[in-house]
């Protein structure tokens, strides 16, 4: 495997951001992830200007990509962390219940099921 050389090219008001690569192929390949990032694999003998061109080519592909896999991020708003809001836990929702008390000084998160003391 050739040394990945990140790189960037300007499509509207943004830029894509790719990661270049030479490897002993005849054709140029775009791969977009599941985590966003962008692979270009390009022929050894292919110019920086070529590569450039192809990718801008493919931009609004590329970017119809990077917007496709945004749709599966969890969209987990931000925790306030009161009385009676859900969050996640191995997979399942559990209420938050806080509770008072004087005689402990500090909190502690209390879940109806425990999954570290079995009954």
């Amino acid at each position: 495997m050739s040394k990945i050389s990140p790189c960037k090219i300007k499509y509207g008001k943004t830029y894509i951001y790719y990661n270049l690569q030479f490897s002993n192929r005849k054709t140029l390949q775009i791969a977009v992830y599941p985590d966003k990032t962008v692979l270009v694999k390009s022929p050894l003998k292919s110019s920086i200007n070529e590569i450039q061109n192809i990718v801008l080519k493919r931009a609004k592909w590329i970017k119809k990509q990077i917007s496709y896999f945004k749709k599966f991020e969890p969209k987990t708003p931000a925790r306030k962390y009161v009385a009676g809001e859900s969050h996640l836990y191995l997979g399942k929702k559990y209420r938050l219940k806080i509770i008072k008390t004087f005689s402990i000084p500090i909190s502690y998160l209390e879940f109806d099921w425990n999954p570290f003391h079995p009954k």
